[in-house]
């Protein structure tokens, strides 16, 4: 029981770049039943369990003691599913990119700009992006920092309380007033929005998919489904923004040992 317990906390390969994990908590089993056929023990697994997808090394979960045996009561075999995926920068700046070229020059009054490229990365808990942007024979580049915001309802990724870097804004100040006009800062900010229903739906469907029918070993198999998914947090990482799911289900580990 302590080998098979385990090998429940090593990370099984669900798919490329995607990852099942399970965090075993505790075990209950019933009495014996016993007929003149077979001997059956009926047990239950708690465990935590997730999927990463496209989260770079995945690192086996630290072992731990075997608990001691509890009395399993049957009962609905419930499922919460945690579903964390990275959403890259390279692919973040292309499509904020698709609405900034939408317009070919941005009005600031005394004069007119085009934002040429942009930059994603992250700072601790902000986003920061740099605006490469051009007036005429002009050109400069100006960083902004801001909160990730996700409305559930729209499913729309955003950046809430936009600000200026300062340290980079007061050198490029001497050359290039008109970077740092308020009017540039809002409608950059305003563009900085990314359609995410499509992303999470295929997220679903993959996490269904993976649990639907899955053999861990070649004696465990664990069967899923998931009826409801709700979104649970957001995170700023040097590779991208992570993004993490709630699925809720039902799910079922079998155990057939081999003798």
């Amino acid at each position: 029981m302590q080998r098979e317990w385990d090998n429940l906390a090593v990370p099984v390969k669900a798919a490329e770049s995607m990852f099942l994990h399970f965090d075993p908590r505790g075990i209950a089993a019933s009495p014996l039943e016993i007929t003149p056929n077979e001997v059956t023990l009926r047990a239950c697994v708690e465990t935590g369990i997730s999927l990463s997808i496209g989260l770079g090394n995945i690192t086996p979960t630290r072992k731990k003691r075997l608990p001691s045996l509890e009395r399993y009561v049957l009962g609905d075999e419930l499922i919460k599913l945690n579903v964390k995926a990275l959403l890259n920068y390279d692919a973040l700046e292309r499509e904020a990119m698709k609405g900034l070229s939408a317009e070919d020059k941005i009005d600031l009054g005394v004069t007119s700009v085009t934002v040429k490229s942009l930059r994603l990365m992250g700072s601790g808990e902000k986003l920061v992006v740099g605006f490469e942007i051009s007036a005429g024979p002009s050109s400069g580049t100006i960083y902004a920092a801001g909160e990730l915001d996700f409305d559930e309802e729209t499913r729309i990724l955003s950046v809430k309380n936009f600000g200026l870097d300062y340290e980079v804004s007061s050198a490029l100040a001497k050359t290039a007033a008109w970077l740092l006009r308020p009017a540039l800062l809002r409608f950059l900010s305003e563009k900085l929005e990314w359609k995410l229903g499509s992303q999470i739906d295929k997220l679903t469907d993959e996490a269904r998919s993976i649990i639907a029918l899955r053999y861990l070993s070649d004696e465990f198999e664990f069967r899923g489904t998931l009826e409801s998914a709700r979104f649970n947090e957001l995170r700023v990482t040097a590779q991208g923004v992570e993004i993490g799911l709630n699925l809720e289900g039902s799910a079922a580990l079998t155990y057939m040992p081999i003798y």
